[in-house]
């Protein structure tokens, strides 16, 4: 199901790369030659080569955010994904979330095995993922701990689910994936965490839950919101 309209295909010039882009706001759900299937959150891309079968592995990059569910091959073709230079995943049969935006990459693993590589890190390390496992990378170190997997991948399902979110955490998201512009005040704290859920839709809504959740005041003048 497309939730917004801008979200398209396009192949790459001179190329057999199939390229997928969303827009601020919109998610796509799609499924990949070897039939598995991608939820690609807003403002992200993907890109795949579009025939496998004569492919010594299944190969996708990542921008932005994406949830995969990704099919065994009696083949045994390995699934690898690149979601920044350097990074590679690679899956036999899982379910797992990748997040790359700027210098930060994360994964979390709901379901299967992932091993991860960091070819270009000082380590080069390699960190073999079971379920529930989250990894960070951000340039300067690798950290993997234990979360609920639910609130890492809930905006598939449209809603977000915070576990101790601050909001910061949630003035980043509004910027990433609506693409808004937000001015925070100089009293407030940032830090200030909650939990709970709260439906996801556009970025005037997601505002306003914000706004209740954290009881701080915001207003939107001159295409900005101003967060007191």
């Amino acid at each position: 199901m497309v939730a917004g309209l801008n979200a398209y295909f396009f192949l790459a010039e001179n190329s057999d790369l199939t390229v997928v882009r969303t827009g601020f706001g919109e998610t796509l759900s799609l499924t990949l030659p070897d039939s598995s299937t991608v939820m690609l959150n807003a403002n992200s891309v993907l890109s795949y080569h579009k025939d496998w079968s004569a492919e010594s592995m299944r190969e996708v990059w990542v921008e932005g955010e994406a949830f995969f569910d990704v099919h065994h091959l009696d083949t045994h073709q390995p699934f690898k994904v690149y979601p920044a230079s350097g990074i590679e995943v690679e899956v036999l049969g899982t379910q797992f979330n990748v997040y790359q935006r700027k210098n930060q990459t994360k994964v979390l693993l709901s379901e299967g095995n992932v091993t991860m590589s960091f070819n270009d890190s000082p380590q080069k390390s390699k960190i073999l993922m079971t379920p529930g496992d989250l990894v960070e990378y951000d340039q300067n170190k690798i950290q993997k701990t234990r979360v609920n997997p639910v609130a890492y991948v809930s905006w598939t399902k449209k809603i977000l689910q915070l576990e101790s979110t601050s909001l910061g955490d949630m003035v980043r998201m509004a910027e990433e994936n609506y693409g808004v512009k937000i001015q925070v005040g100089s009293q407030v704290d940032l830090h200030q965490s909650a939990s709970g859920s709260m439906p996801l839709s556009d970025a005037a809504s997601f505002m306003r839950l914000t706004s209740r959740v954290f009881n701080v005041q915001v207003e939107y003048r001159d295409s900005i919101y101003y967060i007191e």
